[in-house]
């Protein structure tokens, strides 16, 4: 890959990145993974380059690992509340199945 195609893909993974962050704060968690399955495709396409010292590339990588970390922390409040609608309707089949018994 030349380095003009990897700064390329790289601007797409940024790009795919800003739209996983706009859609995990407005919770569109459907479009959400669809655009994160497509930036997985892109990042495998990139997976064995290396960047070098393009500073242009660096700085693109590391807005990419700071936008992930914000991203992460919106997934686990996502994750976290679906844990708990998982645990309540865990807990309202137990009850149904134990009166349903009787």
């Amino acid at each position: 890959m030349s380095p003009a195609e990897l700064l390329s893909s790289y601007r797409r993974v940024l790009e795919l990145t800003l739209q996983m962050k706009a859609l995990a704060e407005t919770e569109k968690w459907d479009q959400f993974m669809q655009t994160e399955a497509a930036r997985r495709e892109v990042l495998a396409s990139v997976e064995q380059e290396k960047i070098g010292k393009d500073e242009v590339l660096r700085e693109i990588v590391q807005e990419i690992l700071d936008l992930d970390r914000e991203i992460t922390q919106k997934v686990q409040v996502w994750m976290d509340e679906l844990r708990s609608i998982l645990s309540q309707m865990s807990t309202v089949e137990r009850l149904n199945k134990a009166y349903q018994k009787r």
